[in-house]
């Protein structure tokens, strides 16, 4: 194997998780990653949704760090967490990890969470860091490797001509400086490995894993004598199983030990029953109906990831919820509509278990820090919010249907 690795994770090593990290705010996978040796932590939006303090006061010390962001800044201009880390491998060579958020942020979390954070370019923060790093000044810090972590991505799996079709992803490929040796991407839940030119003209290679720790992204350097970066492979790598060769590392051990209590938490916490539903689902992409039940009408089949970009039961179940949860209060001035945003649906219904709905699938489907507000709009804010649904151009997602209560109908011309 090889003496010289570097794990990095980029972003989202916490938020929008399944019950049994959740349920604990997420303390059992970030124990898992220290044990495991991740040597970076680049922020993503989900570290922010219970706001910037609690992911600076709380996550962060939790982490066995450092925690990257170069391109968040405080109101008075300095940086929210560090912008870079140089790791030192065995061999003694100087891996420079840049870590950048999407600057779409400040839409995807809170607004009150995150007041006095400025979230800028991730390709200007990367490259301003990028020369600083090789620049021959050890001052400021000197790498042999360059490699820019980006919580931003492609909107695409395997399909580099359609990446490149989105301004987000080929600015990211594109613009990002020469003297970046690889991307690393996230975000967007997609996966793919390509080698594409920078503004010298030299290919690299950019990477994205997917989800859930599912894969990983791999890139491996060949150096030469000087430590200069003569070739560069890369592959995703799924996930199946432990292999034999370190099923006795005692990392493998500690991990499975901490899966195991927090598993045996959540299963206490989310045992109890709390509602009857039977299948309501977000929108998928692709579904091949396999059979239907003639005594139900349960349909059965197979199909690809959710897909935010149509309307489904699950959504307009969920604001019609939040419709009645909000006039249930007492002494409420009636409210006419409920809205929920396709991103926060994570988990079907029941689908197709048992008909009864624990605390555990409940909290499934809303897997975040959910406060439910109450906002006065008038119809011209509502019908922007509405336009809005398609996105602009240079966001890595086409468009977002929201979910509606039924008390909320429109017509429209795309």
């Amino acid at each position: 194997g090889y003496s010289d690795n570097v794990v990095i994770s980029n972003g989202d090593a916490v938020g929008a998780s399944i019950f049994e990290s959740q349920v604990q705010q997420d303390q059992p996978t970030i124990d898992a990653l220290n044990v495991l040796g991740v040597d970076s932590w680049t922020a993503g939006n989900h570290e922010f949704d219970r706001g910037a303090a609690d992911y600076h006061d709380r996550i962060s010390p939790a982490t066995n760090g450092p925690d990257l962001a170069a391109n968040v800044t405080k109101a008075d201009g300095s940086q929210f967490l560090d912008p870079y880390t140089i790791i030192t491998t065995p061999s003694g060579l100087r891996v420079g990890v840049i870590g950048a958020v999407t600057n779409e942020t400040p839409s995807l979390v809170s607004p009150s969470g995150i007041e006095g954070l400025t979230f800028g370019d991730p390709v200007e923060a990367v490259n301003k860091y990028a020369d600083a790093l090789t620049d021959g000044n050890a001052a400021n810090g000197e790498a042999d490797i360059v490699i820019a972590s980006y919580h931003e991505g492609g909107p695409v799996s395997d399909d580099e001509a359609g990446d490149l079709k989105s301004e987000v992803f080929t600015h990211l490929v594109k613009d990002t400086s020469s003297k970046v040796n690889a991307i690393f991407n996230a975000h967007t839940h997609q996966t793919y490995s390509y080698e594409i030119a920078g503004p010298d003209g030299v290919e690299r290679p950019v990477i994205q894993a997917g989800s859930y720790a599912e894969k990983i992204g791999q890139v491996v350097f060949t150096l030469d004598a000087s430590n200069k970066v003569t070739k560069a492979d890369l592959s995703v790598v799924k996930a199946d199983g432990i292999p034999a060769s370190v099923a006795s590392d005692p990392k493998i051990a500690k991990i499975q030990t901490i899966i195991a209590d927090a598993k045996a938490k959540a299963d206490e916490l989310g045992a109890p029953v709390v509602g009857a539903a039977d299948n309501i689902t977000r929108a998928y992409t692709g579904w091949t109906t396999t059979a239907v039940d003639p005594a139900t009408g349960v349909v059965t089949g197979t199909h690809g990831g959710d897909d935010r970009g149509n309307a489904s039961s699950l959504g307009d179940l969920v604001a019609d919820s939040m419709l009645d949860a909000a006039n249930g209060r007492e002494g409420q001035e009636p409210v006419d509509g409920g809205v929920i945003n396709p991103g926060g649906l994570r988990a079907d219904l029941d689908a197709n278990k048992d008909g009864k709905v624990t605390v555990k699938e409940a909290a499934g489907v809303l897997p975040f820090a959910n406060t439910l507000d109450i906002v006065t709009l008038t119809g011209a804010d509502l019908k922007q919010a509405l336009e809005q649904q398609w996105q602009p151009a240079a966001s890595s997602r086409a468009y977002l249907q929201l979910g509606l209560s039924d008390s909320i109908t429109y017509t429209f011309d795309s």
